[in-house]
């Protein structure tokens, strides 16, 4: 088995670029339950009046800032089991496109529907990625039944995690 840095290298990173956006704003004493609205947008957090703005790479920075460690927690473990499955079959380049474009649609409907609403996390980028694996897991012929048992329980817990924490 390859380490995880040279069969998930997206996974890992964007994984560790998550904790370390938190540790930095845990360092500066932002709180760890719940940070406030200011400190989310400071870090990079998504408002509409700041995409009016023209800040429109708060689109993709909101999904490495989150709302609290169990938003966090939630988040980098679903993108750990998710994005290894799909970047260990389909490839490091296409989780990347995956993940950003998950990223970027979400953050436009966020812009769209959720009105004067600060917004953060990278459930955009994990539903993304759990949407393009759901197909593999029923119609690829390739994998094994052992193997696809387990993987669409590792994709409904990801996914239940997600919706539920994060």
């Amino acid at each position: 088995m390859k380490p995880v840095w040279k069969s998930a290298p997206v996974t890992l990173i964007v994984s560790v670029a998550i904790v370390a956006v938190f540790i930095a704003m845990l360092v500066v004493g932002v709180d760890v339950i719940s940070p406030s609205a200011t400190d989310i947008l400071h870090y990079g957090g998504m408002l509409d009046a700041f995409l009016e703005k023209g800040e429109w790479w708060r689109l993709f920075s909101a999904s490495f800032v989150h709302g609290g460690i169990i938003h966090a927690a939630a988040n980098v473990v679903s993108l750990w089991f998710l994005g290894r499955l799909f970047e260990f079959r389909y490839g490091s380049w296409n989780l990347l496109l995956v993940y950003i474009s998950g990223v970027a649609v979400a953050g436009l409907g966020s812009y769209c529907f959720n009105l004067f609403v600060v917004t953060c996390g990278a459930s955009g980028g994990i539903m993304a990625i759990a949407g393009c694996t759901i197909p593999a897991l029923f119609f690829d012929r390739k994998i094994r039944s052992g193997d696809r048992s387990i993987q669409i329980i590792e994709l409904v817990f990801a996914i239940l995690l997600n919706v539920g924490l994060g």
